[in-house]
């Protein structure tokens, strides 16, 4: 289960952008993407619970993106498998 909220900026959480100050509700296992859907600066508040792998997953991907440094998308790819999430598509460009 993870919860999204948005506040200034436009995300696109899953097939629509979510506006600002939108909450979102997406159930486990459920295939989506968190992406900044305007020119503004966006900031996405999210919880998961349960946490554990995805907040490991997510400090071991800023971990590999440090610096000016933008990881390869089979890097990317491999550390999600490592940490038991699924990608479902292409990393977006």
């Amino acid at each position: 289960l993870e919860y999204g909220h948005s506040p200034p900026g436009r995300l696109g959480l899953l097939e629509d952008a979510a506006a600002t100050g939108a909450t979102l509700c997406i159930a486990g296992r459920r295939s989506h993407t968190v992406r900044n859907e305007s020119d503004a600066d966006a900031r996405a508040y999210v919880v998961f619970s349960p946490g554990g792998a995805i907040e490991d997953f997510f400090r071991a991907a800023a971990a590999l993106s440090s610096g000016d440094r933008t990881p390869a998308p089979e890097d990317v790819q491999a550390l999600a498998a490592a940490h038991g999430v699924e990608m479902t598509g292409p990393v977006p460009a």
